[in-house]
């Protein structure tokens, strides 16, 4: 890093140059800053117990589902994935019926960059896509197979 300070302060660079690296530095900064906002915001964003189905006798509440979607958004969210979390929502999903579509909805179309979200660059993928991308073969055919029974 230093290396890079140390050219950027020498006349060796075009200012056409260090306005480019500064772009990137920039863009860089606040794409880690908003990315690191989701993941806190994923992390700390609790549910009451009662809205678990396990707990109130089957019901899928709104703010469950929601938590369902925040959870497989930052399993594939930034790099690598988190398969173990993606496999307990899976879980849950399965046992329930109406809840792929739900989770699928609460998802919605966030820009993917082939290492995870950004605002700016992207394209925008639904759940389906995202896992396509996130998942190996195997571990997204059982997903597929849901998606399919459902109509998806």
């Amino acid at each position: 890093m230093n290396y890079f300070i140390s050219l950027i302060k020498s006349k060796k660079i075009t200012p056409v140059i260090k306005g480019l690296f500064y772009v990137v530095i920039s863009f860089l900064l606040v794409f880690k800053l908003k990315s690191l906002k989701m993941w806190i915001t994923s992390k700390f964003r609790h549910f009451d117990k009662s809205d678990s189905p396990f707990i109130n006798g089957g019901h899928l509440t709104d703010k469950y589902i929601q938590t369902l979607s925040d959870k497989l958004f930052s399993a594939m969210n930034w790099f690598g994935t988190n398969e173990k979390a993606i496999d307990e929502v899976y879980t849950v999903i399965s046992l329930y019926p109406t809840a792929l579509l739900r989770v699928y909805n609460a998802f919605g179309n966030p820009k993917y960059l082939g290492f995870g979200k950004n605002d700016l660059l992207g394209t925008s993928m639904d759940l389906k896509a995202w896992l396509s991308k996130e998942l190996s073969t195997g571990q997204f055919e059982k997903w597929n197979l849901l998606f399919s029974k459902y109509g998806l």
